[in-house]
């Protein structure tokens, strides 16, 4: 008997950039739909307490749009949750999933 390996999609980065920039574009639906709201747009970024770890300082996360080095890009400016969930647009929803779903917290948070 022999196992059948799951197929998944894989996506290009021609792909994978459309999708980006699909979402940066709604930016605010994205956000909304995701329920974080503890941010504003200040010029061409998003800043606000981070969404992932939960965090209270108000300029800590920052969501780059229209790009920084790239759109979508963004940065937890207190707990690094960028790195830990890469700093993309997908990386950014993964985490906030992460967190709000599955209840993900980082070593040290309280």
């Amino acid at each position: 008997m022999t196992m059948k390996k799951p197929q998944y999609r894989s996506y290009n980065q021609s792909e994978l950039k459309f999708i980006c920039d699909q979402l940066c574009d709604r930016i605010e639906d994205l956000l909304e739909t995701l329920d974080v709201s503890e941010v504003r747009l200040v010029g061409k970024m998003v800043v606000g307490t981070c969404p992932i770890h939960g965090g209270d300082n108000p300029s800590a996360f920052n969501l780059y749009p229209e790009g920084e080095s790239y759109r979508g890009n963004w940065k937890c400016r207190t707990q690094g949750c960028d790195s830990t969930f890469k700093g993309s647009i997908i990386g950014f929803i993964r985490g906030v999933l992460s967190s709000k779903k599955y209840g993900w917290s980082k070593e040290g948070d309280n």
